[in-house]
């Protein structure tokens, strides 16, 4: 309901869904949006295609910022619902499935990964189609899945399924990913050194100043209750064997999304949110004694972040990239 509310009253959420629509406004066109002068300039390297031509029938109809409401209005439940089913289905049950939910609700990062309507956001749910193709063992949808991830949001999304794909893929699957992967990998790797040069170490966003500036608060705040998976994380290690193969794969997911951590600062917290989650869930339901502080911390969180959220949006202090 309050997602539906705030599709209602206000236009899209976010800066960055103006760049992506002004791309796909290029290629509407008939110009090749990925190598627009704007596009080079802000991003330093070609932007993928996949997220901007399913934008384009929209902005086409001349409905785009109507259209990335109602997508906001749908994005952020449908993701925190399939990431409860997967714990519910491929974890340890109900319980696996409440405890995560109820961690997604209280993180600011799982808010603006999902909320927002981007090529990150996409691959989210990228995210967890791979998943799911490997938990199931689907190789024709693990190979589709992580291919679009990499003509979605290259060096990211690949960071994100990447792992997943070393780790349970079978050598032809990953042979066919690599070379589906590399005529976009080529044009990515050849604007790689500036990219980089222009957009390391610094921060070009609130969070990713935050970041830098005030790590351990920042951190707190911006993880919200899946700050308490931290710790758990590094247990749960130790313990990798017992773990359900969803935590496994979430695990491993974490590991390869490190990657960003030198670029994009924020954005590794954003793809870590639901593996945290689901990681988290699992450890509370396996120890039944922490289960009760765990539960209540994570209601904590959930009630300070949509307090939080509240007064936000009444003082008006939204800065959201």
């Amino acid at each position: 309901m309050l997602t539906l509310y705030a599709a209602a009253r206000y236009p899209p959420v976010g800066a960055d869904i103006q760049f992506h629509l002004d791309i796909a406004r290029v290629y509407l066109s008939g110009q090749n949006g990925m190598f627009a002068p704007f596009v080079m300039q802000i991003n330093k390297m070609p932007y993928p295609p996949i997220a901007h031509l399913l934008l384009l029938p929209a902005v086409a109809l001349g409905v785009g910022p109507d259209f990335v409401r109602w997508l906001q209005a749908f994005s952020f439940p449908v993701a925190l619902l399939i990431a409860m089913l997967f714990a519910k289905r491929f974890g340890l049950g109900e319980t696996h499935a409440l405890i995560s939910g109820l961690s997604l609700l209280g993180s600011n990062a799982f808010l603006d990964a999902v909320f927002q309507i981007r090529p990150e956001t996409l691959d989210v749910f990228i995210w967890f189609a791979v998943t799911y193709a490997f938990l199931l063992g689907k190789k024709k949808l693990a190979i589709a899945s992580s291919l679009l991830g990499v003509y979605n949001h290259s060096f990211a999304s690949l960071a994100m399924n990447g792992g997943e794909l070393l780790f349970k893929g079978k050598k032809k699957t990953i042979l066919i990913v690599a070379l589906g992967s590399l005529p976009m990998m080529v044009v990515s790797l050849w604007f790689l050194p500036s990219m980089l040069s222009t957009w390391v170490g610094v921060p070009v966003n609130s969070q990713a100043r935050l970041f830098l500036s005030d790590f351990p608060m920042f951190t707190v705040a911006y993880l919200g209750s899946l700050f308490v998976g931290l710790p758990v994380v590094f247990y749960q290690v130790t313990q990798w064997k017992k773990l359900c193969f969803l935590s496994q794969l979430s695990m491993v997911t974490l590991a390869s999304a490190l990657v960003m951590l030198p670029v994009w600062y924020d954005r590794y917290y954003h793809y870590a949110a639901i593996p945290l989650a689901l990681i988290l869930g699992e450890f509370a339901v396996a120890h039944k004694k922490l289960r009760i502080v765990l539960v209540a911390v994570i209601v904590g969180f959930v009630v300070m972040n949509y307090s939080n959220l509240w007064a936000a949006n009444f003082l008006g202090l939204w800065d959201i990239h």
